[in-house]
């Protein structure tokens, strides 16, 4: 950035929280990916990072199940962490910018 536009942007303030309109999105893994393109050792290496819902890991067999099963029910997206709008579809569909959050950024 130029000095002249550092100083120009300067004084600038944050939108208060009620005029902001900044949604934010989770992150999904494509469930047939996986299954087309990688290979054994990226089904190993996948069990470090991707886990049930209670926590306890799977084996890669049990993950590359796990994806089947979701292609079965017609998933194309899976949610990487929570999320509460979420389509299996289209993945996640955005959420509003939280209040209190936003309150806090611009202070």
């Amino acid at each position: 950035m130029k000095q002249d536009e550092h100083n120009q942007t300067e004084g600038l303030k944050p939108l208060p929280a009620a005029q902001c309109s900044v949604k934010t999105y989770h992150l999904s893994q494509s469930v047939r990916g996986p299954l087309l393109n990688w290979s054994e050792e990226d089904w190993i290496q996948a069990v470090e990072w991707i886990s049930r819902k209670d926590g306890t890991r799977f084996s890669p067999l049990e993950l590359k199940a796990a994806f089947l099963e979701h292609v079965a029910q017609g998933h194309n997206v899976i949610p990487i962490g929570d999320c509460d709008n979420f389509d299996y579809k289209k993945g996640c569909q955005g959420h509003s910018p939280n209040a209190e959050l936003m309150r806090h950024r611009t202070n």
